[in-house]
């Protein structure tokens, strides 16, 4: 049982921390992107996102983060240890957090960059006025997501440490 419980922190630890680091890097290329001219950021992004496995890379850590961070929850049985210390709170704080990330990245994020997938193919390599706008649209509404989750895994993150450190 403890090889199953490291092999699983493990697993929870690496994928949270790509998961954290992948999307905070997604966010600030976005971000820096917003000021490229129209089309030639359609063209970057249609090219970044044929190549890149970071698309992929991310459903995946938040799988693995998720199923890895429950197996451990079932492992450790940490519900038993209830509310009766200031670690714990921060533990279970962290725990809800982390459920509300992953919760809030299939619900809403997943559909935003579907739709930020779908504008840039339907843009083509010569999209005109309205195709520029519809992307720009899709992109906009998705850095206005972004914040709000990346501070729940970041919490998340924290406060799981936090409350596994602290007595």
């Amino acid at each position: 049982m403890d090889i199953l419980a490291v092999l699983f922190r493990w697993i929870h630890i690496g994928a949270a921390a790509y998961w954290l680091a992948a999307g905070f890097y997604q966010w600030q290329v976005m971000r820096a992107e917003a000021s490229m001219e129209a089309a030639t950021w359609i063209s970057y992004n249609r090219k970044l996102y044929a190549a890149s496995k970071l698309a992929l890379g991310m459903p995946i850590s938040v799988l693995l983060t998720t199923v890895a961070g429950v197996v451990l929850y079932g492992l450790a049985q940490y519900w038993n240890r209830g509310f009766g210390s200031f670690g714990s709170i921060l533990f279970h704080v962290g725990v809800l957090a982390g459920l509300a990330a992953f919760g809030h990245g299939i619900a809403v994020l997943s559909k935003s960059s579907k739709a930020i997938g779908q504008a840039l193919r339907s843009a083509g390599d010569s999209p005109s006025k309205e195709q520029i706008a519809t992307v720009q649209a899709a992109v906009d509404n998705h850095l206005k997501l972004q914040p709000l989750h990346y501070a729940l895994v970041a919490a998340a993150f924290l406060l799981m440490i936090a409350g596994a450190s602290i007595p």
